[in-house]
């Protein structure tokens, strides 16, 4: 809601001739308000420069505030719809280089009948010049006046029918509605949790009148010519190690990633828009603000109060601080990429003090992953800019991987850290040291500690990567029989044990979805697979008989088909056991097995289908212990993904005799002890089922311990 006072005539009388000091004398317009609520709250402002100071307040009615207004000079040319409701900005008596303020004043209950009054007022010494340009007032009499406060006019309020052509000086104020909040607080951004903010919408998108607070880390993304205006109290809370972040909605570096596009400068409007905060902001702290336009517009200070801007930093951004007519204190702060670090507009700016020129933001990097032997000294060295500003926190767990209680044991700043005799899984948080750097981002560096013979597992698999691949097969077709051949490149191909792994059965071919039911033979005569899906625990001679088919060194498909199984699905237990109605060939090796080890233990395991490698269905990725992030380099075998159908898939260490040894299978149990192997007593049941010898078909038991 907008309403203009135009004064499109010189007054005859001049306070002089009235005998008043041109200095001190206001020219005031006075509004009558029926039935206004009882103000939220006024706060006091000093307008003006000094010796020529006015009174002001900012005026908030709870659900309609008054910014400051201004005195401009209009050329009456311009034209409005009376249909079409007013675009309002937000006042700024610098604007056109008028530099002429008005101060407001609220009397609740001085008007007649106890309404309230809404005054403004001007000073007349800094409009003279504006309206000795206007046209002299006609030399008759003007009409008597009616009684001042006339109240509302019959029939309600409506847009002018006409808009005004007539040049003059402007006195006008400005109300808005609030559509914010009166207090919020930014929380400090946490990964995995949140929260990060998105700012949507038009300049400006939110306007709050109470207390604004942005905690430390906190994270704010804009979309859009979108800001922040602010005329109330600001806490700020972010340091230099954790900033407070207001950047482009584009920007992955800092929180959630909400689009990945291409940050840049001008994503954002103004990130920071200080409106006459007169006292009440003395100091914006701990800030970081990347792709604005303006990073801070500090605007129409209020007169005797200097504000600071203090270990903040600005980068790829057109201007660092825009001081309109504003008095501002920078200090240590910096900016990057910045085309005009500050910009002075408005009435006589004041601004003490430079940007320095900081780092370009950047992550702190080191190697993500590394495999160490237990007992051994590992170095990680950072890269920032500049790299003296990495600050290292370096963390043991209590007890084995992945069982979580990180304790912090030691702590460094520099280049780079050593972390001696490294006994137990460790982690290093690298952090940027300033906000000129990496502005308080971070990356964990985790090292796995293995002892033997997990270390000896670990040298053994990576000597075999070389030039090794993920896939199992180059070739699978879902004929019948399929047409199978084994891809030489991959890692397993060769190792003793590999041809115990069939991907494809009947029920596959039926389905057209390869792996659903995987196998893995441990005897000549019996398969692995899952539990769970399989019907309960039960023994059961199928009605309509799985074939599973193998595939030979020479990719010549064998068949067999299963005469019986035994279901293990208890709560303990989770695997099914399968009886083949002949031995396998002697082309078929079946796997050799193994209890699950007790300590930190290198697996790999198959999975049925490669949809995130892509090719060719079948592939083998590693398992625990090390860590689901990528390696620096990356591993060529990616990490294990268990995808649909991947359950009951055998998961295996490598041995140092090039060996393939089963341990379990993926989300299934194992075959348990050599001494106490409850499958090993059902593939016993089911030879006898088939009138086999079960001393026959007992599964081979290597130790990896």
């Amino acid at each position: 809601m907008e309403s203009d006072v135009i004064i499109t005539r010189q007054p005859k009388l001049s306070p002089g001739d009235c005998g008043l000091s041109p200095d001190t004398t206001l020219l005031q317009v006075r509004h009558q308000w029926l039935n206004a609520p009882g103000p939220a709250g006024i706060r006091p402002i000093t307008l003006g420069q000094e010796g020529a100071e006015m009174p002001d307040q900012f005026i908030d009615l709870g659900e309609i505030f008054f910014p400051p207004g201004g005195a401009f000079v209009t050329d009456g040319g311009s034209s409005t719809d009376s249909n079409v409701p007013a675009q309002l900005s937000q006042a700024n008596p610098q604007s056109a280089g008028a530099c002429v303020p008005v101060g407001k004043e609220w009397q609740a209950g001085g008007g007649p009948g106890g309404s309230s009054l809404l005054i403004e007022s001007v000073s007349w010494q800094s409009i003279a010049a504006n309206l000795a340009q206007l046209p002299l007032m006609a030399e008759a009499d003007d009409p008597p006046r009616t009684d001042f406060f006339a109240g509302a006019a019959a029939g309600g309020i409506h847009l002018a029918g006409q808009p005004s052509t007539t040049p003059g000086l402007v006195l006008d104020y400005i109300s808005y509605v609030e559509g914010s909040y009166s207090n919020f607080t930014f929380a400090s951004y946490s990964a995995g949790s949140g929260p990060t903010y998105v700012v949507e919408g038009g300049w400006p998108t939110f306007v709050w009148p109470g207390t604004v607070t942005f905690q430390a880390n906190c994270v704010i993304k804009f979309r859009g010519a979108t800001g922040l205006c602010l005329y109330g109290f600001i806490q700020c809370q972010g340091t230099q190690d954790n900033p407070s972040v207001l950047t482009s909605y584009r920007d992955s570096q800092y929180g959630d990633i909400v689009d990945t596009g291409v940050p840049a400068a001008g994503d954002i409007g103004t990130g920071l828009y200080i409106y006459y905060a007169c006292g009440s902001c003395p100091t914006l702290s701990g800030l970081v603000i990347r792709y604005a336009t303006n990073a801070i517009e500090w605007a129409a200070n209020c007169f005797g109060t200097t504000c600071t801007i203090a270990n903040c930093a600005f980068y790829d951004c057109t201007t660092g601080l825009y001081a309109d007519g504003a008095n501002v204190v920078i200090q240590n702060s910096a900016v990057n990429t910045v085309t005009y670090p500050v910009t002075l507009f408005g009435c006589q700016p004041a601004v003490t003090g430079s940007f320095g020129q900081g780092y370009p933001p950047s992550f702190a990097t080191s190697p993500v992953c590394q495999v160490v032997e237990q007992g051994s000294s590992v170095t990680f060295t950072a890269a920032l800019s500049p790299p003296t500003a990495a600050t290292y926190q370096w963390y043991g767990e209590n007890g084995s991987y992945g069982s979580g209680g990180w304790t912090k044991i030691a702590g460094a700043t520099g280049s780079s850290l050593t972390v001696p005799n490294v006994a137990d899984r460790t982690e290093v948080e690298v952090f940027g040291g300033n906000p000129f750097g990496s502005a308080g981002s971070s990356s964990a560096a985790s090292v796995v500690v293995l002892g033997n013979p997990a270390w000896t597992d670990w040298t053994t698999l990576i000597a075999n990567t070389n030039g090794k691949t993920p896939s199992v097969w180059s070739t699978m077709r879902l004929t019948q029989p399929p047409a199978l051949a084994w891809n030489t490149s991959s890692l397993i191909w060769g190792k003793a044990g590999y041809t115990a792994i069939s991907q494809v059965n009947s029920w596959d071919i039926l389905s057209n979805t390869p792996g659903v039911f995987p196998v893995t033979a441990l005897t000549a005569r019996h398969g692995y697979t899952r539990g769970h899906g399989m019907g309960g625990t039960r023994t059961n001679n199928p009605a309509t008989s799985m074939t599973v088919y193998f595939c030979d060194p020479n990719n010549t498909v064998h068949q067999v088909n299963v005469l019986a199984n035994i279901v293990r699905y208890d709560g303990v237990n989770d695997y099914t056991v399968l009886l083949f109605d002949s031995d396998l060939p002697a082309s078929i090796t079946p796997m050799q097995v193994a209890s699950q080890p007790q300590g930190e233990a290198v697996q790999l395991a198959t999975q049925q289908r490669a949809y995130p490698y892509g090719g060719v269905p079948g592939s083998v990725a590693l398992v625990s212990p090390i860590p689901t992030y990528a390696f620096t380099p990356p591993l060529p075998f990616g990490f294990y993904y268990n995808d649909g159908g991947d359950s009951g898939s055998p998961v295996m260490v490598l041995a140092t005799n090039s060996t393939l040894v089963f341990i379990k299978g993926t989300t299934t149990s194992g075959p348990g002890s050599q001494s106490n192997s409850p499958m090993q007593a059902d593939m016993d049941t089911l030879s006898l089922l088939g009138n086999l010898n079960p001393a026959n078909y007992q599964m081979g038991w290597l130790s990896i311990e």
